[in-house]
């Protein structure tokens, strides 16, 4: 069974860029968010209320596939987000009011019926604690159409809801190192956290 860790953080922290250099240098296999080839992330930012649902539920179902392939593998991984900080976007929508509460309800048994059947959490969580206004310059600088017009607020929203989640159960089985990422640290230095790193 394959040992496996996660980087999480909000929109533009910078978790594809750390998972790409932490997989190359400890050899692990990297799992990236799906942004490519999600069909409905511009639908969602055009029309939230319209597409959270629909959006949710698929992100929720990549996450976990990857969860499922990250404990299966023979090979150790390192993914890019988490299918435990799912609920993190769920959360925050549906208190924003955009998320309502039928279709909340049901993401929340969708959520349920796959964790418990999760056989074990990541081994260890790294959570890069960045200020939103230093994430939305990031969401800038790489120009992606579909974030074009995200609020400041949003992240702001969402980053709150990540440190409610850093301290849920959701996590009582995994190592969390939470780092401060608003200015890139070598990566040789996040490699003396990981010290019991196989």
């Amino acid at each position: 069974m394959g040992d496996f860790i996660c980087v999480c953080g909000i929109i533009g922290s910078g978790k594809s860029t750390l998972t790409k250099n932490l997989s190359e240098i400890l050899g692990y296999d990297a799992l990236y968010e799906s942004v490519k080839d999600n069909p409905y992330l511009e639908r969602f930012y055009d029309d939230p209320k319209k597409y959270t649902f629909t959006m949710q539920i698929w992100c929720l179902n990549k996450r976990y596939e990857h969860h499922k392939y990250a404990t299966q593998s023979e090979k150790y991984s390192i993914q890019d987000s988490s299918f435990l900080n799912d609920i993190v976007f769920a959360k925050m929508l549906h208190r924003d009011g955009i998320f309502n509460d039928d279709d909340y309800n049901t993401y929340l048994v969708n959520f349920d019926n796959l964790k418990n059947s999760l056989i074990i959490n990541p081994r260890i969580i790294v959570y890069l604690d960045v200020e939103p206004k230093v994430a939305l310059e990031r969401v800038k600088l790489r120009n992606r159409d579909c974030e074009k017009s995200l609020p400041l607020e949003y992240l702001i929203n969402l980053k709150k809801e990540y440190e409610e989640w850093l301290e849920s159960n959701l996590l009582k089985n995994t190592r969390v190192i939470k780092i401060n990422w608003n200015v890139f640290n070598p990566v040789e230095d996040l490699l003396n956290l990981l010290d019991d790193h196989p």
